[in-house]
């Protein structure tokens, strides 16, 4: 039996969101199992290698920009 399997990351910025996008998601599939991402940054260049890989440094220059961005938006609403 083939099985396909996908993946939903909660960027760091959509954990206000985390209650609506759990429901959500418990609602359409069967079986969903949840993980904890310590590092955000580590797990997308994984997730991702193949585009760091084929577009080169234009690439990761702007996802590390976008990192950036999104962590000082964190840190921002925190305050």
């Amino acid at each position: 039996m083939k099985r396909s399997y996908s993946y939903f990351i909660v960027k760091p910025d959509g954990i206000r969101y985390l209650d609506e996008i759990l429901e959500d998601l418990e609602g359409k599939f069967q079986e969903i199992k949840y993980y904890a991402v310590d590092d955000f940054e580590s797990l997308i260049k994984k997730l991702y290698h193949r585009h760091y890989e084929q577009k080169g440094s234009n690439f990761a220059k702007a996802y590390a920009s976008y990192l950036y961005g999104s962590r000082e938006i964190l840190v921002i609403k925190h305050y």
